[in-house]
């Protein structure tokens, strides 16, 4: 018997249709493709919204990556550490700074 090569979206579609193809219980299904219950009704939902489009693979990064800083901000840093006054300097006297940096308003709280 030949293998034959299924996609991952494919594979998703089986078992969300096995239920109503074999009689089996939801659990059953799950139990032996090896999916929680919860993985089965993920699935569900986003075809019912989505369609097969749903059933693709999603990325699992965050879209924006928790603790990183504007663009504005981390070069207004890398300009301070690396001016030839340093950073203590640039902020105390900002005359002394480089000419292209404005010091950023403080904020009142």
């Amino acid at each position: 018997m030949a293998l034959r090569v299924v996609s991952l979206r494919q594979l998703k579609l089986e078992v969300l249709l096995e239920p109503g193809r074999t009689g089996d219980s939801v659990a059953e299904v799950c139990r032996r493709r090896g999916i929680s219950r919860e993985t089965f009704y993920l699935y569900r939902r986003r075809y019912e919204a989505e369609g097969m489009a749903g059933l693709n693979p999603r990325p699992r990064a965050p879209l924006r990556p928790r603790g990183r800083i504007e663009p504005e901000l981390e070069s207004l840093i890398n300009v301070f550490m690396y001016s030839k006054f340093g950073a203590r300097v640039a902020y105390l006297q900002p005359e002394r700074s480089c000419d292209r940096v404005e010091r950023p308003p403080r904020e009142r709280r």
